[in-house]
């Protein structure tokens, strides 16, 4: 979600500016009637500060409710504009200036024709023309790079919540189709081989699936621990009479040991899976996408 940005010269003029449709009401109410260029402005000389108080480029400002972003892009051997970008909390910076930088690179004909502007006379339907092409294409941009379900993309409980629910029907989805292989096909009775299908259907494929369901690293921890701690409660609990028979005639647990046991596994499986769905979901999703508005 990129509610604002800014797009300046190297001395900090504002060329082109964007607010997206659908900002937050709270940012909305506190640029309303605002001066574009004074905000630009202020923002350059806050990245300037940074360049001069400690010798580098000023990259991330976090605030209680979003992140405003800078980043200088060269598009010519000559040419370096400033792009500043008022963003979700939870959108990656890498991923909001990929989509920026290609957008500017991409039309930055258009750009240097507004930054003309400022130096010669120039009709002013062709000026609004090209600012109202430019939010044309840049919300074009934008909507190409959320979720299309914008529930799976928020990255907050509800995102949670609706991603545990989905993940939790394709795991016991994996298990039916593993106790039909076990079953009525030939691959039940080889164990080597039917090991290998228990970890494809039943850990690996709904890992990466979590991992992309969910979208974003922290969630994908947290499913994938709790898909995995519930699926195995409930296998354990329709087979509980058979494990408990098997555990106290070959090692004589009791059955309040053999659940201590189940919750250890499968909170180390549930770990396991959530990290692997977290990795997942960071290079498949969160690198990619943005925020929804």
């Amino acid at each position: 979600m990129i509610h604002l940005l800014y797009i300046a010269n190297e001395e900090g003029s504002r060329i082109w500016h964007f607010v997206h449709p659908k900002i937050r009401e709270d940012i909305l109410e506190k640029i309303a009637g605002k001066d574009h260029t004074a905000i630009a402005n202020l923002c350059y000389a806050l990245a300037t500060f940074g360049y001069e108080t400690l010798g580098t480029n000023l990259q991330v400002v976090v605030f209680e409710n979003a992140k405003m972003i800078f980043r200088y892009i060269k598009i010519e051997e000559d040419k370096t504009y400033l792009a500043i970008a008022v963003v979700d909390l939870m959108d990656q910076p890498s991923t909001v200036w990929r989509k920026i930088s290609s957008f500017i690179k991409r039309y930055k004909d258009d750009l240097m024709f507004l930054e003309r502007t400022s130096q010669e006379p120039i009709p002013i339907e062709e000026v609004e023309r090209t600012k109202l092409k430019l939010r044309r294409e840049f919300i074009t941009i934008l909507d190409k790079s959320v979720r299309k379900f914008s529930i799976l993309g928020r990255r907050d409980s509800k995102n949670l919540v609706a991603a545990l629910i989905i993940s939790l029907v394709f795991y016991f989805i994996m298990v039916g189709i593993t106790y039909w292989i076990y079953k009525f096909t030939p691959i039940g009775s080889e164990m080597s081989s039917f090991a290998g299908v228990v970890f494809f259907l039943d850990f690996l494929l709904p890992a990466i699936f979590i991992g992309w369901v969910t979208g974003y690293w922290k969630g994908g921890i947290i499913n994938g621990l709790i898909v995995m701690i519930i699926a195995l409660m409930v296998l354990a609990s329709i087979w509980w009479d058979a494990l408990v028979a098997i555990s106290s005639s070959l090692l004589g647990l009791p059955s309040q040991a053999l659940l201590a046991g189940i919750l250890i596994a499968s909170s180390i499986l549930g770990g396991t899976m959530g990290l692997l769905a977290a990795a997942t979901a960071w290079i498949l999703v969160e690198t990619r996408t943005l925020v929804p508005p």
